[in-house]
């Protein structure tokens, strides 16, 4: 004769067994829809460790380290990641609230500020802050035709 605590206690795994079988597949849902979102957001290789395209791709594999069958830890977070990835690669937000002009506060085109905000740029800068300064004694020489590089 079968318990009813039997019965019940397989009733319990196969509701256990159909709760992580939706999870995967859930799983598997939103991991097509980030692979959406980043066919949308191409890597920019002028913005190497800044670029948000690289961001959501990190997101993706911490989230899904098994690809499609991962099972995630915490859908609601995940799922927050990507409605709010999703909206930025389909310009929501410039859409809802568009620009009057193309240039930022400075009145600096959108050109400029990309080649500004590059990682080679970013280098340029911090390389040339890192050199050593000249002194009053050295600037003074130098402005009378000295060899400045040489005396440092």
């Amino acid at each position: 004769m079968i318990s009813i605590s039997y019965v019940i206690l397989c009733f319990i795994k196969r509701q256990y067994y159909c709760l992580s079988y939706c999870r995967l597949k859930m799983g598997s849902q939103t991991y097509r829809n980030f692979i959406k979102v980043i066919e949308k957001w191409p890597l920019d290789p002028k913005k190497k460790g800044k670029d948000i395209g690289e961001g959501i791709r990190l997101i993706l594999s911490t989230n899904f380290p098994a690809g499609p069958n991962s099972i995630m830890a915490d859908e609601k977070y995940v799922n927050r990641q990507l409605n709010a990835s999703k909206l930025l690669s389909e310009d929501y937000f410039l859409k809802k609230f568009p620009r009057i002009s193309d240039s930022s506060f400075t009145g600096v085109p959108l050109e400029d500020l990309k080649e500004i905000t590059s990682v080679e740029a970013m280098a340029n800068t911090t390389e040339e802050a890192n050199k050593p300064k000249l002194t009053f004694f050295q600037k003074l020489y130098g402005s009378l035709g000295g060899d400045v590089e040489g005396k440092r």
